[in-house]
């Protein structure tokens, strides 16, 4: 499964990603895969680094710059959300990629809210392969009983696929 996978990605196959992809494999570091514990990193754009607790939540904010971006399409300018807020800034998403929505931690949490950076929850990339990648840290499963966070779905899917 992991060499289709990696074959799919080679060859410029489009790709989607939510939330816990960013660390969807964990070999241990002897296993023979253990390369695939980059693939968040690699191919999406971003690795789990940290949150901002279980007990946060988000408000999400269109950045101004991006407004006009297809995948961006019939969301509000802000909207909240259950996810609690990955931690990615300053390396991530790498160099290249298209910003397109802004998360702030609010509520309870692991550190003051007043000491908490706002951090990306939607981009899009290309991979090496020249591929179109779209990624969101949103995806609690709270997340998709919210219309904004389905109209962001099926909009990134759309663009991934060039639809």
């Amino acid at each position: 499964q992991a060499a289709r996978l990696k074959a799919y990605v080679r060859r410029g196959g489009a790709l989607a990603g939510f939330r816990t992809s960013t660390h969807a494999f964990n070999y241990a570091k002897d296993d023979a895969l253990a390369h695939m514990n980059d693939f968040g990193k690699d191919v999406f754009g971003a690795p789990w680094i940290r949150h901002y607790g279980h007990e946060s939540s988000t408000i999400v904010r269109v950045r101004p710059e991006a407004k006009q971006h297809p995948i961006l399409e019939g969301l509000p300018a802000e909207f909240a959300v259950r996810s609690w807020l990955y931690h990615v800034k300053p390396d991530f998403p790498p160099p290249g990629s298209e910003e397109l929505l802004l998360g702030y931690s609010v509520g309870p949490g692991q550190e003051p809210e007043a000491q908490r950076t706002p951090n990306p929850v939607a981009w899009t990339r290309r991979t090496p392969a020249g591929a179109r990648v779209f990624f969101t840290t949103l995806g609690h499963p709270e997340d998709f009983a919210l219309e904004p966070v389905r109209r962001l779905a099926l909009n990134g899917l759309h663009w991934v696929l060039g639809a």
